[in-house]
């Protein structure tokens, strides 16, 4: 049997499989390149012929590597996979998913976001799309090509797939008046993002935001120092610039790796916050962020959307033992003493390196050895990066609403710890998966723990409350009880858990 179904863009045939339709590579918008390349998103012209969505789209333009497989990439990438349940009877909540790979690589693609086992437990759609990444979707060339060139491409790009998906998810069974948004990582960045802009009201209901924060983009002027640096690796003068329509993809790959040297200051922090690395980010101060993403919310942008949100134990175990292909604890920090170590918090706090050191060992108790040191600034960074940014999340939020929901997974059976990213498989119920494997450890107690968690999301895409089947009541946090559901063997609420750690970063984030 073949599923089929009528949208406002055409009629689209997918797959079957296992009682879940599977409907793949859909376009929502046309192709962003030519003229279109660094314009916002125009939605997609209506086809008269059935679209075949029996496989998946291209991922956008991104380096392919054994560590990103994604399939084939293009700059014709603006397309989202849809599961629905063969049989649903009514209609049934909507679930959307934006991927992460720090705003540079990424697909609905990969294996590790299959939404097949979600919708078909829930039963809920899911829905994975397709963004800009990179140069093209969050280098920002509006200020040195005098706004011909569009701003937050790739925000701009989300925003239209979940108006393709509000304006036509009806068609597969879902209900337009609950959708819920959610993402990992940079994923969880664009959902926050989302959260605050005028631009996305009415898009989502609800939202959950998995290692994300709303603190990482840039000021325009630091967003300029991003375009200039890739104007210049690619040999474009300043009275040049129409040159970027034409640049070669391989090209501007290449002048992207640039842009990983840099050393830019995130959000609009009253001390500098650096940021390196990761430097092709969202923006504000334009009409999808008219301001910092933290002050919309503390503005009450996004307050009658229900929020979960929070973050694994020690998110970056991921980039320790992960970075450049090889774990830093047998490489660069492998003889790591106590001022080396200090010298490592100074550069991610300037200043403050000393003091954020004496702060985490007091909170720790460990000795001097590197293994002891490097897990210091492990929970630092985690901290720095993303629990306490979450946090502030929050706090933004509980002047408007009591609808927020804190998480903190802390099952380390998997070969990282409870790093970054080892929440994937457990909302997806991929534990069996290769990926699931590495970051779960496999077994009966995480397909439990799998189980719970999926029971958690999918109570709230239909109810607006995370609890279980277990029976875990998941309460709200609030000021008075900061409560922490801790996503472990044995699930249970804590309350303050950050208590320590959040009373240090009140002077800095």
């Amino acid at each position: 049997m073949t599923p089929t179904v009528e949208t406002l863009s055409g009629r689209i045939t997918g797959r079957l499989q296992d009682q879940v339709c599977h409907y793949k590579g859909i376009p929502y918008a046309k192709a962003p390149v030519g003229a279109l390349r660094f314009k916002k998103p125009e939605p997609v012209q209506a086809w008269s012929e059935p679209f075949d969505a029996s496989q998946s789209g291209n991922a956008a333009i991104q380096e392919i590597s054994p560590m990103n497989p994604v399939s084939a990439v293009s700059e014709d990438c603006l397309n989202l996979n849809v599961w629905a349940p063969y049989e649903q009877g009514q209609k049934i909540p909507v679930m959307v998913w934006l991927h992460g790979g720090s705003f540079t690589s990424g697909a609905n693609s990969m294996a590790q976001y299959d939404g097949h086992a979600l919708a078909k437990k829930g039963p809920v759609i899911i829905v994975s799309i397709n963004y800009r990444l990179g140069v093209l979707g969050f280098a920002h060339f509006n200020a040195l090509t005098d706004d011909r060139a569009d701003t937050n491409l790739g925000l701009r790009d989300q925003l239209l797939g979940l108006r393709w998906v509000k304006d036509n998810i009806e068609s597969f069974g879902g209900d337009s008046s609950n959708i819920t948004l959610f993402g990992e990582s940079a994923g969880a960045m664009s959902v926050a993002c989302l959260l605050a802009s005028p631009l996305a009201e009415g898009l989502f209901h609800k939202a959950i935001v998995q290692s994300g924060s709303a603190d990482h983009v840039l000021k325009q002027s630091e967003a300029n120092k991003t375009a200039q640096t890739i104007l210049q690796a690619l040999g474009i003068e300043a009275h040049q610039t129409d040159r970027l329509w034409s640049a070669g993809i391989q090209d501007l790959l290449k002048a992207q790796q640039a842009c990983g040297r840099l050393l830019l200051n995130r959000g609009d922090h009253p001390r500098p916050m650096p940021l390196y690395g990761m430097t092709l980010i969202p923006m504000f101060g334009d009409d999808v962020l008219p301001e910092a993403p933290i002050e919309l919310l503390r503005k009450g942008a996004g307050a009658d959307v229900p929020l979960i949100i929070g973050t694994t134990s020690r998110e970056w175990e991921l980039f320790l033992r992960m970075s450049a292909g090889q774990s830093l604890y047998d490489g660069k920090y492998k003889d790591v003493d106590t001022p080396g170590i200090i010298q490592v918090f100074d550069r991610s706090l300037p200043g403050f390196g000393q003091t954020a050191f004496e702060h985490y060992r007091q909170l720790s108790n460990t000795d001097d050895s590197p293994q002891a040191l490097l897990g210091l600034y492990s929970d630092f960074e985690t901290d720095r990066t993303f629990a306490i940014p979450s946090l502030r999340i929050i706090e933004a939020r509980q002047a408007y609403t009591n609808e927020n929901f804190h998480f903190l997974f802390s099952w380390d059976k998997g070969l990282f710890g409870a790093c970054h990213g080892m929440d994937i498989p457990f909302v997806f119920g991929t534990i069996d998966s290769g990926y699931g494997k590495i970051f779960s450890g496999g077994g009966e107690q995480a397909q439990a723990l799998s189980s719970s968690v999926q029971d958690a999301w999918l109570s709230f895409a239909k109810t607006g409350a995370p609890d279980t089947a277990e029976g875990h009541q998941w309460p709200a946090t609030t000021q008075e009880n900061p409560m922490t559901m801790i996503l472990d063997a044995q699930c249970r609420m804590e309350k303050d858990v950050f208590q320590h750690q959040n009373a240090f970063w009140k002077d800095f984030l």
